[in-house]
């Protein structure tokens, strides 16, 4: 089975603080308008990093159904499934959450998440799971894309 590359939207592909290099875009949901700021030249390299590397692109974001509805047609990026986020414990981060998340939808299999939770890694116990921690001020850099291309080609 195919490993996969879990991406995260919120501090990965949106970050708090983007440079010139991404573009805005709001969106009207039925729980309020979001501002997103997405740089275009991200889409190529996750699907360029999920070619090289024989991986399956998942969406790992709160944004859920949305991110492949909204996100991926900007980014030029394929259809993409998600993961669905539950609560893991009553008072658990969203990292946790997350991360327990990802566990069960790898089912055994090899991952690497682009995630800017910090606690995300702490709950990755009794998996094969990887996390490339994105600063969510700067968001993905060139450097992470390689991070995970090399955890992906490791046995």
């Amino acid at each position: 089975m195919k490993s996969l590359l879990m991406v995260d939207v919120d501090g990965v592909l949106n970050p708090s603080t983007p440079s010139d290099k991404y573009r805005k875009y709001k969106f009207t949901l039925s729980e309020g308008v979001f501002t997103v700021h997405l740089n275009p030249e991200h889409g190529q390299w996750l699907v360029n990093l999920a070619e090289e590397t024989d991986c399956e692109l998942v969406w790992c974001t709160m944004w859920q159904e949305y991110a492949p509805q909204l996100i991926a047609p900007i980014l030029n990026l394929p259809e993409m499934p998600f993961v669905p986020i539950q609560s893991w414990k009553m008072d658990s981060s969203i990292g946790a959450d997350k991360a327990h998340a990802a566990k069960k939808y790898a089912n055994g299999r090899k991952f690497v998440a682009l995630e800017d939770e910090y606690d995300f890694k702490d709950h990755l116990y009794d998996s094969d799971g990887y996390q490339v921690t994105v600063d969510y001020t700067t968001g993905l850099q060139r450097w992470h894309i390689e991070q995970a291309r090399n955890r992906l080609l490791t046995e």
